[in-house]
């Protein structure tokens, strides 16, 4: 999964345990494949995140790149999780929907700032570039 530091990489990779964890518990009554399909589909879900980078202009896609990754997985799990209800006693479901939105929710708030701090990094690098231009 392409990154923009070691703290960014760090951030995703504890949301993935965090994911892996919710889909598991949504799953533990089913056969592996239902576990197995979950993670096949968030796989593609980075595959599609880091084609997307590729193809980003620093200056216009970093942002949407950033939180794409959360919005995508997110949906996808809760939309995972939507068909899990009733499969399961109630409360169960909406339980591991909550768990989810609480994730996600951190995880844009740690990406906002780590944006925030490679914002701050790349105008403090430009403006030495301009500086040494004068």
């Amino acid at each position: 999964m392409i990154t923009l530091n070691d703290h960014h990489s760090e951030v995703l990779h504890q949301y993935n345990v965090s994911l892996n964890r919710i889909v598991y518990e949504a799953t533990k009554n089913d056969n592996a494949k239902s576990f197995l399909e979950m993670r096949k589909l968030l796989d593609t879900v980075i595959r599609y995140s880091d084609d997307f980078y590729k193809g980003v202009n620093e200056d216009s896609g970093i942002s949407e790149w950033m939180f794409m990754y959360p919005n995508m997985t997110y949906y996808a799990i809760e939309g995972f999780l939507i068909a899990k209800r009733g499969m399961y006693e109630e409360g169960y479901i909406e339980t591991l929907e909550t768990e989810l939105l609480n994730e996600a929710t951190e995880v844009i708030g740690e990406l906002s700032d780590i944006l925030r701090e490679f914002n701050e990094e790349m105008d403090e690098q430009l403006c030495g570039l301009n500086k040494k231009e004068e």
